[in-house]
């Protein structure tokens, strides 16, 4: 039997339950950016400093991370924290261009 290949946002979701510790990085280093004065980051930015924070500076388990979940950690600390709205620059995902097609031509699902 063939197992249903995940979504990027299942992925994320997965990924995410499974390494808490990589959203609290993520929190921590954006807002360090925002206390610097940075107005916009990159959340890739942040993504690559959170994997050279794990290989380089500590000790233990080699960090895998899909570059891909910088958007999506992005779009997690906006919702819980308004205050960086405007601080990344996010694209539309597939999953919210598909659903503003299907709204769009009055088929939802």
């Amino acid at each position: 039997m063939v197992k249903p290949r995940l979504s990027p946002e299942e992925r994320f979701v997965a990924f995410d339950a499974a390494n808490p510790v990589i959203f609290d990085l993520f929190r921590q280093f954006a807002a360090e950016a925002k206390r610097a004065g940075r107005e916009r980051f990159s959340a890739d930015a942040i993504l690559h400093r959170i994997q050279w924070f794990v290989d380089v500076e500590t000790v233990g388990d080699n960090f895998k991370c899909n570059n891909d979940f910088a958007a999506y950690y992005a779009r997690k600390l906006i919702a819980e924290d308004a205050s960086f709205r405007g601080f990344f620059e996010l694209r539309t995902t597939r999953t919210e261009r598909e659903i503003a097609a299907a709204q769009s031509t009055g088929r939802l699902f």
